[in-house]
């Protein structure tokens, strides 16, 4: 979610986190453009089912592209970027923190 003012982002437990910088363009870095819980742990990791986590906390590496502007518009050049998540579970599976801790440019493939 992004924060009451709009500059800062929160995690899926709604704690407020700093201003995320694009290591690419240098823009700031708005909800839309971020992964988030939903997408990450419930869309993708649980969607298909079988899959348990077995440590309470894991470092999760989140490809994901840089595409809206601060105002919600497509930007002309959109580029790859790696979320560095840690995450949370609890006893049964279920994730209790997210946090995105950094932000990379994508490797690219040579």
């Amino acid at each position: 979610m992004e924060s009451k003012d709009g500059t800062g982002i929160t995690d899926g437990n709604f704690r407020e986190k700093k201003s995320l910088i694009c290591p690419v363009c240098g823009n700031l870095l708005y909800e839309r453009n971020l992964p988030d819980m939903e997408g990450i742990i419930y869309d993708n990791l649980y969607h298909l089912g079988g899959v348990r986590i077995g440590s309470p906390k894991v470092r999760l590496y989140c490809d994901f592209e840089h595409c809206y502007d601060g105002e919600g518009f497509t930007m002309d050049d959109p580029h790859e970027l790696v979320g560095v998540i840690d995450a949370e579970f609890d006893h049964a599976g279920e994730c209790t923190a997210f946090d995105i801790v950094e932000i990379r440019p994508a490797q690219r493939e040579h």
